[in-house]
């Protein structure tokens, strides 16, 4: 049960990392759009006031990449942490590849002792000729 408790913790903080991530995507998104919307009062607003819309833009955009790359890690971490912690999914394969291969090996035993009688009749009638 401590591994379990384990994973329990782990998933829940790989629910949480990505909901801040979506979260932070999501608010630079929105606040991009709310600072590259123009209204008709800032028509002719200043070069200053739109060196720094455009500066705020930028970071936004870094922030959005930031997000999306520790995304993109979290993706790599939680595929590690199944591959890792998936024992179940293995065993039952395993199980399974087990239960093909006695049934392979129940088949192949069963033509050959069938090979075995028809060779042994064969060899019964070849001695009676004789």
């Amino acid at each position: 049960t401590l591994s379990h408790t384990n994973m329990s913790k782990d998933t829940a903080q790989y629910s949480r990392q990505l909901r801040d991530h979506v979260k932070s995507l999501l608010d630079n998104f929105n606040e991009i759009l709310t600072i590259s919307t123009v209204n008709e009062e800032e028509q002719g607003v200043m070069p200053a006031q739109v060196e720094h819309k455009a500066g705020e833009i930028k970071v936004r955009a870094a922030n959005m990449v930031r997000a999306a790359e520790a995304l993109s890690k979290l993706v790599t971490d939680i595929q590690e942490f199944l591959i890792l912690n998936d024992f179940s999914s293995i065993n039952t394969s395993i199980s399974q590849q087990t239960s093909d291969l006695e049934s392979l090996i129940q088949e192949r035993r069963e033509e050959m002792l069938q090979l075995y009688k028809c060779l042994q009749t064969e060899s019964d009638s070849s001695m009676d000729t004789r």
